[in-house]
């Protein structure tokens, strides 16, 4: 007071002199915001005329305000990069009347409908239900009427006409007066989780804050006279005409809300009693009845003699708008961690050095970890163990994380493993997006991810599976052509059966006549010349070959039942070799022991296996070689006996075939020996083996029961 601007401002020329002129030369009032770099403040000024060639202003500190608008804008940017990256719907109805007055973009993903849609349609969030599912909507809407929150699971049709499965989280917002204005809520797509057991997609939300700059009002009191002068901002902005009310003292108690009024009152009188600057916040009353939240300052001055004030000066800043963005900066940061703290899917901000700064629940489920941990770690530490969806390494630069902070954009579904504390493998689709600041500078990542262990494992489980599928089918194939195989060589057998039957006595009585008539000949022709004798030899040869072929059918032919009787192996061994002695260039070797336990066979059927086993050893032998006989007891109450030869060995391929009707590798004979061998062990309850090497020579194997165990 009483002080040149040139000396308030340390400077010859005030700012805003030529405002402050013009308002006094018209009269006509001006507000405005200015930011005063000196002092590194926003203010507000309003600037009057209390008479002509006369101006007053009145400042108000907006600073703080400005403040909190850019923590606002923060907040608000924050929150929708979260929404931009959740898979779910976010919705909110007003209550009671069940309007749609929000829905997330992401509803188009889920319902196939726009928001646009929906808000074109307030019935369209109930007629998407399912018929056979639309009674559950009455009654989660009596549960969250009585409970104050519900959870519900039913289908939707989509626009297309797909039905997928949703779950809805809802919880019912109260004011202050206890009383419900809206239902808040969460739709997720559980379709692929009620198909396959897993995972899925989120939305955002979009939460609107407006904010507006406050009006000035200045008020000038006499406290010697009591006058009191209000300015027309003073009134309007309480929406009043200029001088519409009294300009006494009692016109602002008046006005005031009466909860303030006990304490406000007392406490400005008190400052401007002692003379001390003061700043309070309160409610007035607007001329139609609704209420602004005021900021009040001012401060008394002209000290008289006895130390009182007679003078004392203040402004009116409208924060209406402060007040409610403040309201509505608490209520989203509440809804912003609520969100944080109970969605499903993981989420985590991140620096941008890559460190954790903050991790929600769902991080801590999903990862193993606790939040403190997770928190604790740098995003591309090493200690993570990320994974490659083949199970390689993942290198930083694939992440999505490094990758949208580098290439300042959204990254989205990348799949990777990150190995949990208990050794195991969570599997996640992760999905990041960079906070990019007004100067276009990144403050960090917000990273999200839902949990598709399930789906991985179903995967592989399929993949596994379908491999396994693939050779059951080989293998089932494989024996079906052996079945078909076995058919039709059993067909073969069955035709060979009947032949060998039909013409076996036909052609035995010819081969018995010459036979006779070739011995004949050799009597009467014992004085013949060599050439005589060897065509008679040869005669003598090739009948009884024919007749052991002719044998052989009959044999294969007949029911092969087996006349058992307690046999000794040493007797029957001895008397085949006995009856088949080996050829010069063969040596011999037996060693079946007189003690063996006795067994129950067909004496008959026994010995023709050890003859056609013994013969063929000696075939295998053209230049030579060992045979040995040996027997001994088995483990499997049965008695072995084994032929081992030195021949030429059986080839591998042909291993399997060798007991197989008509195969041979012989230039002589049918190849039914060999088959007549397995077919009359089996009669007598055993089995016969063969093991060979090419060059080395073959062992058969011949397990016969002992007496008692047939």
């Amino acid at each position: 007071v009483d002080t040149l601007a040139s000396e308030v401002y340390n400077s010859d020329k005030p700012p805003y002199l030529d405002k402050y002129s013009k308002v006094a030369e018209t009269g006509d009032p001006i507000d405005f915001e200015t930011y005063y770099p000196p002092m590194d403040k926003y203010f507000h000024i309003s600037v009057f005329s209390p008479k002509k060639g006369q101006f007053a202003t009145g400042f108000s500190d907006i600073t703080e305000r400005k403040e909190k608008e850019r923590k606002l804008k923060q907040t608000k940017d924050r929150l929708n990069s979260i929404l931009d990256n959740t898979r779910d719907v976010i919705w909110s109805l007003n209550w009671p009347d069940l309007d749609l007055n929000f829905i997330t973009p992401s509803a188009e993903k889920i319902y196939g409908y726009s928001p646009e849609e929906f808000e074109q349609n307030p019935e369209l969030w109930q007629e998407v239900v399912h018929p056979e599912d639309r009674h559950l909507n009455q009654k989660a809407l009596e549960k969250i009427k009585e409970k104050g929150e519900v959870e519900r699971i039913a289908r939707i049709i989509t626009k297309d006409g797909n039905v997928r499965w949703i779950n809805d989280r809802s919880k019912m917002i109260y004011d202050e007066n206890d009383e419900p204005i809206r239902c808040d809520g969460v739709t997720r797509d559980i379709t692929e989780r009620k198909n396959m057991g897993e995972s899925l997609k989120k939305s955002e939300e979009r939460l609107k804050l407006a904010m507006d700059a406050g009006e000035h009002g200045f008020w000038d009191w006499n406290l010697d006279t009591d006058d009191v002068y209000f300015s027309p901002r003073y009134y309007t902005m309480l929406d009043y005409e200029p001088g519409e009310l009294p300009m006494v003292l009692d016109t602002w108690g008046e006005l005031m809300h009466p909860e303030d009024r006990k304490t406000i009152v007392p406490k400005v009188q008190k400052y401007v009693e002692n003379a001390e600057p003061y700043e309070v916040e309160f409610r007035l009353k607007c001329k139609d009845g609704s209420w602004k939240w005021i900021s009040g300052r001012g401060k008394s001055f002209e000290i008289d003699e006895n130390g009182k004030p007679r003078r004392a000066v203040g402004v009116h800043v409208d924060i209406t708008e402060r007040v409610r963005a403040e309201g509505e900066l608490r209520e989203s940061k509440t809804r912003l961690q609520g969100l944080f703290e109970t969605m499903a899917e993981g989420m985590i901000f991140i620096a941008p050095d890559g460190q954790i700064v903050q991790a929600n629940p769902a991080a801590e489920r999903m990862l193993g970890f606790q939040r403190s941990e997770i928190e604790a770690r740098n995003y591309i530490a090493p200690e993570w163990e990320i994974l490659r969806p083949d199970g390689t390494p993942m290198p930083p630069e694939e992440m999505a994380g490094p990758r949208a902070m580098k290439e300042k954009r959204l990254v989205k579904d990348v799949v990777m493993g990150a190995k949990r504390p208990n050794g195991t493998i969570s599997w996640i689709n992760v999905s990041a997006a960079p906070l990019i600041n007004e100067a276009g500078e990144i403050e960090g990542v917000v990273g999200t991810f839902a949990d598709i262990t399930e789906r991985k494992q179903a995967e592989e489980a399929l993949q596994e599976y379908s491999e396994r599928l693939e050779e059951m089918v080989e293998e089932r194939t494989r024996e079906l052509r052996d079945a078909q195989e076995e058919l039709i060589r059993q067909e073969r057998l069955a035709a060979l059966g009947q032949i060998a039957g039909s013409m076996g006595h036909e052609l035995r009585n010819p081969l018995g006549v010459i036979h006779n008539a070739n011995y004949y000949l050799g009597m009467k022709l014992a004085e013949a010349d060599e050439d005589v004798k060897e065509s008679i030899e040869l005669i003598a040869e090739e009948t009884q070959n024919a007749s052991k072929i002719i044998a052989d059918l009959l044999d294969f032919g007949r029911a092969q039942a087996a006349d058992p009787a307690l046999v000794n192996v040493s007797e029957v061994v001895n008397a085949v070799i006995g009856q088949n002695p080996p050829p010069d260039e063969v040596t011999l070797s037996v060693d079946v022991p007189d003690n063996l336990p006795p067994i129950f066979v067909d004496e008959l059927q026994i010995k023709h296996v050890l003859t056609n086993l013994i013969t063929n050893a000696y075939q295998a032998m053209p230049e030579g070689g060992e045979l040995s006989v040996e027997s001994g007891q088995s483990t499997a109450g049965s008695v072995m006996i084994e032929i081992s030869d030195t021949g030429t060995g059986i080839p591998p391929e042909n291993l399997e075939k060798i007991f197989e009707p008509l195969f041979t590798t012989k230039s002589r004979g049918i190849g039914l020996g060999l088959a007549i061998c397995k077919k009359l062990i089996a009669a007598n309850g055993g089995k016969i083996e063969v093991e060979s090497t090419v060059g080395e020579g073959s062992t058969f194997h011949v397990y016969v029961p002992m007496f008692g165990q047939q």
